[in-house]
C-alpha cells in the first residue's frame, strides 16, 4: 500500500484481506474498526477489530505473495463512531 490512502482503496483492500481469513462482508458494507467486544454487522457498517485486520493482512500476504502493511490499513479505516465513516 503506498502513504496515501484513500478511503475507498482501504475499504477495498481490507474486504479482500478479511475474505482471506473467511470474514466475507458485503462490498457495500463499509468495514468498521471497534476497540469493543462486538465484531459483525452493525448499523455503521461490519465491525471488526484492528488485531483482525492486521492479522488478516499477514495471512493475505502469505497466500498471496502481496505485501500489505496491516497497521497502515488499520490507520486508513474508520472506527465506530467517526463522523466520516457514514
Amino acid at each position: 500500500m503506498s502513504a496515501s490512502v484513500s478511503a475507498a482503496q482501504a475499504q477495498a483492500m481490507a474486504h479482500d484481506v478479511l475474505r482471506t481469513v473467511d470474514v466475507d462482508v458485503p462490498s457495500t458494507t463499509a468495514i468498521v474498526l471497534t476497540d469493543g467486544t462486538y465484531t459483525g454487522p452493525h448499523h455503521e457498517g461490519y465491525l471488526v477489530n484492528p488485531s483482525q485486520v492486521t492479522g488478516a493482512a499477514e495471512q493475505f500476504t502469505m497466500i498471496t505473495g502481496l505485501s500489505v502493511d496491516g497497521d497502515r490499513l488499520v490507520d486508513a479505516l474508520p472506527w465506530i463512531g467517526d463522523e466520516e465513516d457514514q
